[in-house]
This record gives structure tokens, C-alpha cells and sequence, in this order.
């Protein structure tokens, strides 16, 4: 599937509807996140949807570098338990940290990561 001619997207239409079903992300973000993601990997080891990012490469996101509760963020949405994130994690993780998304399921979040 491609955006533009430019820009190559590795998603599926069906893919692509399951994760707007699933993520408060308004698809013009999605991309947006999908490149951030991408960035996190290097010329050796790229990054593509099916990658999982250790914590080093998520700490080369400045938002997440800055946070004090930065190791118990990305415990909790690790969905391996193993402290990385795919980008299905990744974006659960922007979900919730969205404008958009719902004070009680940042208060649930926010109980995970204050269990740890």
C-alpha cells in the first residue's frame, strides 16, 4: 500500500483498520508514528512493522529519554514482558499517552506503572 509515491506503507487495508479500531491515534498520526518507529533503527538493523525495539533504541526517543519512569513505561506495554516493543506495542503506548484517550484508561496505565 503506498500514501503517495514517495512513501512506501508496509500495512495492509485490513491492517490498517484493525489499528485505527484499536488505538485513540487518528490515522494522520498513524504515519507519522510508523516513521518515528522506523527511526529508531540503524542502517545495520533497520526497523520495520514487525521489529521489536529494546529499551536502548526507545530511549533515543527524547520524551521517553527525560521521563524518571521511563523503564516502567516500557515494562508495561512490553507485550512480551521482555522490555521491548513492537510496533503494535508502540503504538498502544502513544495511545494512551494521546490527548485524545480517555482519563480512565490513563489512570489504569498509570496504576500498571506505579505496580512495578
Amino acid at each position: 500500500m503506498s500514501l503517495s509515491a514517495s512513501v512506501e506503507i508496509p500495512f495492509t487495508k485490513d491492517e490498517l483498520a484493525l489499528f485505527r479500531c484499536l488505538n485513540y491515534v487518528f490515522i494522520a498520526l498513524f504515519f507519522f508514528l510508523y516513521k518515528k518507529f522506523q527511526s529508531l533503527g540503524t542502517e545495520e538493523e533497520p526497523v520495520t512493522k514487525d521489529s521489536q525495539l529494546s529499551r536502548e533504541a526507545l530511549y533515543k526517543l527524547k520524551e521517553l529519554n527525560v521521563n524518571p519512569f521511563k523503564d516502567r513505561i516500557v515494562t508495561v506495554f512490553s507485550s512480551k514482558k521482555d522490555g521491548t516493543l513492537s510496533f503494535e506495542d508502540f503504538l498502544d503506548m502513544m495511545s494512551v499517552f494521546n490527548e485524545k484517550a480517555s482519563k480512565e484508561l490513563k489512570a489504569e496505565y498509570a496504576f500498571r506503572m506505579y505496580g512495578q
